[in-house]
């Protein structure tokens, strides 16, 4: 399936598991640039190293979306 999503970025919250993370595989595998949060930072850094994605094209952060404050404070490493 070609979504025409190579060199864009794409944003997935909830990435670290379940539909976030199937949702990251898509434009990861089209060459997306792909920007994952999630509450838990270290079990989305392990989830998204099993995606197999070039290490430069991929964003982690912590951020839990239902906090507005919190979502204005995420933190994120490359």
């Amino acid at each position: 399936m070609d979504l025409k999503l190579a060199d864009r970025t794409v944003i997935i919250s909830g990435a670290s598991s379940g539909v976030g993370l199937a949702t990251a595989r898509l434009p990861s595998a089209e060459g997306a640039r792909v920007a994952g949060c999630a509450r838990d930072l270290s079990r989305l850094e392990a989830a998204f190293a099993g995606l197999g994605a070039d290490p430069e094209r991929v964003l982690v952060g912590s951020c839990d979306v239902t906090n507005r404050g919190r979502r204005s404070r995420s933190s994120t490493r490359p």
